[in-house]
């Protein structure tokens, strides 16, 4: 296939032998080609992607579907891969489901996917233990991505229009806060020679400058509450140029919020009188593993949520040492030990087995 034969060209120098052989490549290309069709082969080629991070996670991505192609139900799922693929939000959906399914195979588990039970149709099913899973992704590609261009954009406005020697701090309430309404506010504290403004939607603090020259920087800062009844996370930016600095803190997010979004969303597709696990893709998450437990676990109750067998929180990152190149893993499971079908403490620690913190 010519499209296969100009990725590895596009790639060649990104391959080292010792972890993937030329040969290696082209056939994982080609599978992926076959049955996805070339669209994951040309894209990194047209937006000129390099490297070798990228190439690892192709040929993982190829990997897991090769896997999972020896599922009961692998047909029907690609078929819904071809219903859902023009659409990022569904498609990135698709491509958890494929990670989900992978990993619980490797696992050790059985599976069946896209399963028709009771005119419902699970995501998966774990066929020895009957269990069936969902799983959830976020609804948009990367939060912090999205939150992050927002706050650049209002840091590199400021620079722009502002050349006093200051260090300004922003805090924002509001998510859809106008950056020119910043701009001005700013303008007005350093005509009148004030420090400090607020209002509903925004502060602006005016320090001194110290007259570093910062690249842009954006970090998350937790707080988390007492007896953890909240949890957030605040996406901050910080960029100066040598002479003005604008530090820009986003509005909290609330990973109970979250939380409570995930199991309402959850709730009618779980099958009753089964056991059901939700899956959560923690790459595009803003939190901890810790505070995201507590406060799963504060969500199920006698009479709350039993439907839910537990909750497992799956991330993914790239080894790129060259002597390993592989995909791990980080997973916890949280048991709700009052779900209507509980599972049972085996399978609890089996399916975190391979991610376990």
């Amino acid at each position: 296939m010519e499209e296969v034969e100009k990725f590895v060209v596009h790639f060649r120098e990104d391959i080292p032998n010792t972890v993937y052989p030329i040969e290696e490549v082209r056939r994982r290309a080609n599978f992926l080609a076959q049955k996805l069709g070339k669209e994951y082969l040309i894209g990194p080629i047209t937006k000129q992607i390099r490297g070798f991070d990228p190439l690892i996670s192709l040929m993982e991505f190829s990997e897991n579907l090769e896997l999972v192609s020896q599922c009961s139900g692998f047909d029907k799922f690609i078929e819904e891969f071809y219903r859902v693929k023009n659409n990022p939000v569904t498609r990135k959906g698709w491509e958890f489901e494929l990670e989900v399914a992978s990993y619980l195979i490797r696992c050790g588990f059985v599976l069946e996917l896209k399963p028709i039970i009771r005119n419902r149709t699970p995501d998966i099913k774990i066929c020895h233990e009957n269990i069936f899973v969902e799983c959830k992704s976020w609804l948009s590609d990367n939060p912090v991505k999205e939150i992050e261009n927002k706050l650049y954009s209002i840091c590199y406005l400021i620079l722009k229009n502002i050349t006093n020697n200051v260090d300004i701090e922003i805090s924002l309430t509001k998510e859809n806060t106008n950056k020119e309404d910043v701009l001005k506010e700013i303008r007005n504290l350093l005509d009148c020679n004030k420090k400090y403004f607020e209002n509903g939607d925004f502060s602006v603090e005016i320090k001194e400058g110290t007259g570093k020259k910062r690249l842009p920087f954006c970090f998350i800062t937790p707080v988390v509450m007492e007896l953890v009844k909240t949890s957030t996370r605040y996406v901050n930016m910080w960029v100066g140029n040598g002479q003005t600095n604008v530090r820009v803190r986003a509005p909290e997010f609330s990973l109970t919020k979250k939380i409570v979004q995930i199991f309402n969303g959850a709730r009618k597709q779980l099958l009753k009188n089964e056991a059901n696990i939700i899956v959560i893709d923690f790459n595009r998450f803003l939190g901890k593993f810790d505070d995201f437990c507590k406060i799963v676990a504060t969500q199920f109750k006698p009479n709350k949520n039993t439907r839910c067998s537990g909750i497992l929180l799956l991330e993914h990152f790239i080894n790129n040492a060259l002597e390993k190149a592989k995909l791990s893993y980080g997973a916890t499971f949280v048991h709700n030990i009052h779900a209507s079908k509980p599972v049972s403490k085996e399978f609890a620690f089996k399916i975190a087995t391979l991610g376990r913190y």
